[in-house]
């Protein structure tokens, strides 16, 4: 990927034009700091979230094949689900950021708050997906009648967790356009 990027950046004539190795520096110690400041706690959030699941799936194996093969048909679904909300919370994000960094303080509230509305109109028609069709949707992923029948039912539990996942996931992309990541960390 460093080297597709690098190429592209060569032979891009709008990206070449800015010559970005030319003037090439060390980086800067404060400049550095402040980018570890917001983005590690950025990371070890993810890093949990993305742990605790992992750690799930292992805590079900001992309950056996059906158990987990349900399990992971549920948490395939809800992942696809999830990346509206998550796509939403990287776009409060950046316009947070933009609009907090020109002192339009009331804009970029205005505009978490709308982001976070929108997030929580996508989990209303996931979970109402969810809810009607999750036989259907489990039997996209298993032929067999008993995995889809325990997928239903933890889908339907997955089901109302949409609302809480995109609430949480646009606010800390708002808090992270306010510069604020060790709150949601």
């Amino acid at each position: 990927m460093l080297l597709a990027g690098c190429l592209y950046i060569w032979h891009n004539p709008t990206l070449s034009a800015a010559a970005p190795l030319q003037r090439w520096q060390w980086p800067k110690l404060q400049a550095t700091r402040q980018f570890l400041q917001l983005g590690l706690p950025i990371g070890v959030s993810l890093l949990i979230e993305v742990s605790m699941f992992s750690l799930i799936a292992l805590l079900l194996a001992p309950r056996g094949d059906i158990t987990v093969a349900a399990h992971q048909i549920t948490m395939s679904f809800t992942g696809l689900t999830f990346m509206l909300p998550l796509s939403i919370a990287m776009a409060i994000t950046i316009r947070v950021g933009h609009l907090a960094g020109a002192g339009e303080y009331a804009q970029a509230r205005r505009s978490a708050f709308t982001g976070v509305l929108l997030a929580l109109a996508c989990a209303l028609i996931s979970c109402s997906i969810m809810l009607m069709f999750a036989r259907q949707i489990a039997g996209l992923y298993s032929p067999n009648p008993v995995v889809i029948a325990l997928a239903a039912q933890l889908m339907t539990i997955a089901a109302f967790f949409q609302f809480s996942d995109s609430i949480q996931v646009a606010a800390a992309g708002a808090l992270r356009g306010f510069k604020d990541t060790s709150m949601p960390l």
